[in-house]
């Protein structure tokens, strides 16, 4: 005959099942790499930001977050100018490090600064890991279009 459940192990029991499910709300886990996808809601390639110079149109961007709070930052933009009788450059790609820490809850991220450049301070970048993506906020020194939005890249095997 069957042992019946005592009653003082059944809230052990739920917890333990519930615990078990997982919560689709949850943050999720800091990928290696991400690729951005939409700014401000418009899917890439779209505006920036804008300077006094023209546009900047962004064509590609990702992150990767490399071990104890380095990675790098990839961006191919163009300049589209204010002035429509200016020439238009081509697609420049920039590539640089980037530092980076998580801070209740959000990732912040800091552009390498160049040797002898004028640098804003950061965090440059601030991030909310949402499942297998990123929504980016710019820091309180910097300007430009908000949210960005990157879909984590899948680990090669």
């Amino acid at each position: 005959m069957p042992t019946p459940c005592p009653t003082r192990l059944l809230p052990t029991l739920l917890v333990l099942l519930a615990s078990a499910c997982g919560d689709s709300l949850a943050p999720g886990t800091l990928g290696q790499a991400y690729t951005l996808v939409e700014v401000a809601n418009d899917p890439l390639p779209t505006e920036l930001h804008t300077t006094d110079d023209g546009t900047i149109r962004v064509i590609s961007q990702s992150i990767r977050f490399g071990p104890k709070g380095s990675g790098s930052f990839s961006e191919t933009s163009e300049l589209v100018p204010l002035d429509p009788h200016r020439p238009r450059p081509g697609p420049v790609q920039v590539d640089f490090g980037i530092q980076w820490v998580e801070v209740e809850g959000r990732v912040e991220i800091e552009f390498d600064c160049p040797a002898n450049a004028n640098c804003l301070a950061g965090p440059h970048l601030i991030a909310r890991v949402d499942g297998h993506a990123l929504r980016a906020t710019w820091g309180p020194h910097m300007s430009g279009r908000s949210p960005l939005r990157y879909e984590e890249v899948p680990a090669t095997q």
